[in-house]
């Protein structure tokens, strides 16, 4: 890896931002599933692949009908975000980085796309640190708006649960 300083702490930054993303996203899954205690998140996503998890809740929320057809609009949208920025990070984290000869900048080696069995690619981030400055940024970005999808799927599970409560106080006893 390129000796830069600069480049490692951008790296560190996409990190720990993913970090944050996985975290956010486990806990939108736990919240769809009616959960109240976070640290059974753990547990939960344990070994899942982010995809895993982005989908069981895109499937939970389905099941919730007209209740969650806009929050599945907004997660779908959001999803397809994160997953760009997944991409994005891979690259990052996944590609040898050098310095290029030409200009003494960091340069990530495409060594992992379908475009690199044509040949080594070193355009992977052409504005050097400065994009994995953007990159970081961005996966906090979406991080935030993570954080407040799980609340939107708090509050739909809450007025679910709600209704339930409602709807078994109106029965009788002996009602099925």
């Amino acid at each position: 890896m390129a000796d830069d300083p600069d480049l490692h702490r951008a790296l560190g930054l996409i990190v720990t931002g993913w970090t944050g993303l996985e975290f956010v996203s486990g806990t939108m899954l736990f919240a769809a599933l009616g959960g109240t205690d976070e640290s059974i998140v753990r547990v939960i996503v344990a070994g899942q692949r982010i995809q895993n998890l982005w989908d069981t809740t895109g499937e939970i929320l389905r099941t919730f009908g007209k209740d969650a057809a806009p929050t599945l609009v907004i997660f779908k949208q959001w999803r397809g975000i994160a997953d760009g920025y997944r991409v994005k990070r891979n690259e990052a984290i996944h590609s040898p980085w050098a310095i290029r000869e030409s200009d003494n900048q960091p340069a990530a080696i495409d060594v992992f796309s379908r475009k690199a069995s044509q040949g080594i690619r070193t355009d992977l981030f052409p504005g050097g640190v400065d994009d994995l400055l953007e990159l970081a940024q961005d996966i906090n970005t979406c991080t935030d708006g993570g954080q407040h999808l799980r609340a939107r799927i708090q509050g739909i599970v809450a007025m679910r649960a709600a209704e339930g409560d409602r709807g078994r106080q109106e029965r009788k006893p002996g009602d099925l």
